[in-house]
């Protein structure tokens, strides 16, 4: 899904066959529940253009999830590419600097399409941290997932990261959702 870019990404994806829906700029969360709309298989995982995914990152999830019907939700580890420049942000944790760790967020994940039913899509209102909210969502409705060992994901940190630019209100973000989940727990929601 182009979320409104302004480049030649979406014609350059379009020539070499791809699938393109092109939207005007929403932001995160609609474009990824654009997608999700969209998707007409069993599994569905997304990518955002600044990150990257290693050859075999379909395949090995795809197959743990084939093994293993059970686990409606996967991630993998990821490891950090800093472009040349680019300081070390705020969101970016000891461990992940140390070289490759877990990855909770979207890019890392493939989860069953049908989950959209039963837990709704990304909350458009959200300009970042749609993919935790939604992750906490799912697991206080006792939704399993699997961390796979193997990294996948290559996450490349630079000055434009929307997690990055929106600076303290992501930290903000994070606290509320988080906030919710004890909320929801002590609730028996």
């Amino acid at each position: 899904v182009d979320d409104g870019s302004e480049d030649d990404s979406a014609a350059v994806a379009e020539s070499l066959g791809v699938r393109v829906i092109r939207e005007p700029h929403r932001g995160v969360a609609a474009t990824r529940n654009v997608a999700w709309r969209a998707a007409r298989g069993e599994l569905i995982a997304w990518l955002d253009s600044d990150d990257l995914w290693t050859p075999d990152k379909i395949a090995v999830q795809a197959g743990y999830m084939e093994a293993h019907p059970e686990a409606a939700i996967t991630f993998t580890h990821q490891r950090v590419l800093f472009e040349s420049e680019t300081k070390r942000p705020f969101w970016v944790t000891d461990p992940m600097m140390a070289g490759e760790s877990p990855a909770f967020g979207t890019c890392s994940m493939m989860m069953r399409s049908a989950l959209r039913e039963r837990f709704g899509e990304f909350d458009e209102a959200r300009v970042i941290g749609e993919d935790l909210h939604w992750t906490m969502r799912a697991e206080a409705g006792g939704v399993p997932y699997v961390v796979l060992p193997e990294t996948l994901l290559v996450r490349r940190v630079h000055a434009n990261n929307v997690t990055t630019i929106e600076g303290s209100r992501s930290a903000g973000n994070v606290f509320e959702m988080l906030r919710d989940r004890i909320r929801r727990r002590r609730d028996g929601v």
